[in-house]
């Protein structure tokens, strides 16, 4: 999918959109600096306004959803791409409440809702029921074991640390198709891709390098011994030994994933801060629960996506974009729920191979440049 397209002498091509973006549950400035960045880089500079997660440990900021209202208000008219991870759909919610109790027919003119884009990445707000927020938790829970360096708390040798880490730091020599089929084939029962599925379309990221330039030599050694292993396995198709060989690289890589996430991936930064990272996040995951378990009791549940239905109808263009290696939000429950609430699901849902929840922050150039070319 391209937005390349060729304008006469007189024409003058269109203006770029403005974008939103809501970061996921925890995300801090810091942790989202990469993102910003590469946004730009598809939007263009002063383009794009990010903001944290109310979750994370910066300092809060009573306004921000107001903030968010005045963005949606002032660029929804010459053109807004609205992306919100994670829980920051929920937030997104909340600006929405704001722009309606400013202004109860802003999103009743169709001046303002036909050039909102709206995308999705694996949202909060999907899960009906009265259990629906306490599943929510759970997995919350889950992802933070699985995936985030909480010390202690945190489980080792995992595959989705492993997968975050190929996404992060590729290895030299394997073709990103090639790892992407040979992970679905070790570990089928992760994978949420479905053969012969004609509700959603697949998503690839740009092959780039990622972070590996900020790895120390030591690092970069490790990393290399660990990627031949991996590119014999997938040539002998020894799945098993990949499923093994991810873990370990997860395992080996985890320090430097959980400073990408906190966006100290820097050379220049302080040993301290390194070395208070781990209890920082063991303080951002205790202190997310409360505040996480806190929201879903207030009833974020489904009413989010619902909200979103809404607006669809009133004219905002929606896309759902979900990780293959999701343990948040399920892809079928996502095409499910847009079967019941729209014809046209097929351009709507997508899926983004071999990648976990976490792809944003760990991919942050290629995902600038496919969130814009879902226009």
């Amino acid at each position: 999918m391209s937005l390349e397209r060729s304008f006469s002498p007189e024409q003058k091509a269109p203006p770029k959109p403005h974008c939103l973006f809501i970061s996921g549950g925890t995300g801090t400035y810091a942790g989202i600096r990469g993102i910003e960045k590469g946004l730009e880089v598809s939007y263009g500079d002063r383009k794009v306004d990010v903001f944290n997660s109310i979750f994370s440990t910066d300092p809060p900021n009573p306004k921000r959803f107001e903030q968010m209202a005045d963005v949606i208000e002032d660029c929804a008219k010459d053109g807004l791409d609205i992306i919100a991870h994670s829980l920051g759909a929920a937030e997104l919610k909340k600006a929405i409440d704001v722009v309606k109790k400013r202004d109860k027919a802003f999103f009743e003119n169709r001046e303002n809702t036909s050039n909102i884009h709206i995308v999705l990445i694996s949202p909060s707000g999907f899960l009906k029921g009265i259990d629906g927020p306490f599943r929510f938790l759970s997995r919350t829970i889950r992802f933070s074991r699985e995936q985030a360096d909480m010390g202690a708390l945190s489980k080792s040798n995992t595959l989705l640390r492993g997968i975050d880490a190929l996404t992060a730091f590729p290895p030299d020599g394997i073709p990103s198709e090639e790892l992407m089929l040979a992970l679905r084939k070790a570990m089928p029962e992760l994978s949420q891709y479905m053969e012969n599925q004609k509700s959603f379309s697949l998503v690839t990221l740009t092959s780039e390098e990622g972070f590996t330039s900020h790895l120390s030599d030591l690092q970069k050694g490790e990393m290399k011994i660990y990627g031949e292993s991996i590119r014999l396995a997938i040539k002998n198709r020894n799945y098993e030994g990949l499923r093994n060989l991810v873990k370990a690289y997860g395992e080996k890589l985890r320090k430097p994933l959980a400073k990408i996430h906190a966006g100290s991936l820097e050379p220049e930064k302080k040993q301290i801060e390194e070395t208070l990272l781990e209890a920082k996040n063991v303080f951002v995951m205790i202190g997310g629960y409360i505040k996480l378990l806190d929201t879903l009791i207030k009833g974020f549940g489904s009413k989010t996506m619902e909200e979103i239905a809404d607006l669809e109808k009133k004219g905002v263009k929606v896309d759902l974009v979900i990780s293959e290696y999701d343990i948040f939000m399920r892809l079928k429950e996502a095409i499910a729920f847009f079967n019941g609430l729209s014809n046209n699901t097929s351009r709507k849902v997508h899926l983004v191979q071999g990648v976990t929840h976490a792809f944003p922050v760990l991919r942050v150039k290629g995902f600038g440049e496919k969130i814009k070319n879902l226009n």
